[in-house]
């Protein structure tokens, strides 16, 4: 895991943590960022391409609002890693929700650990939730869905 190998490099503790963190981040980011933008059909393309759309329109007015659902679930699947490293984090000293886990395990105290482990689990999924009605709004402005569901 690039925990263990980034301490070697910066040290233990919150730096380590940040640097990883946004290294796992970034990840899902591009990744749903380009297949959003790759994934825009080809005839709508075309159209607007007859139409006389300059490659900056395409991006700013074509590609990109129709890619931004893609690129939100994306940015939603970050968010929850994101949560989830962050307590993982508390492992090499950088603190955080992950702390009452880590306190837990090292004091033999499984109530502090379930404590710890809930509370990231509910923080993740109360996120997520959030995070599900704000693409649902981004889906019905962009593409006009009304409540189909999307994986």
């Amino acid at each position: 895991m690039l925990f263990g190998i980034l301490v070697k490099i910066t040290g233990i503790g919150l730096r380590s943590a940040i640097i990883v963190i946004l290294l796992y981040g970034v990840l899902p980011m591009i990744r749903m960022t380009y297949t959003g933008l790759m994934e825009v059909d080809d005839e709508i393309i075309e159209s607007a391409t007859g139409m006389g759309s300059t490659e900056t329109q395409l991006l700013l007015r074509i590609r990109f609002p129709l890619a931004l659902p893609v690129i939100f679930s994306g940015f939603r699947t970050m968010v929850v890693m994101t949560i989830a490293l962050g307590a993982i984090a508390s492992f090499i000293g950088a603190g955080g929700l992950g702390q009452a886990i880590w306190r837990g395990i090292s004091t033999n105290f499984p109530e502090m650990t379930l404590a710890g482990s809930l509370l990231v689990a509910f923080s993740a999924i109360l996120i997520d939730l959030l995070l599900e009605q704000v693409e649902k709004m981004i889906r019905m402005k962009y593409l006009g869905e009304k409540g189909e569901k999307h994986a």
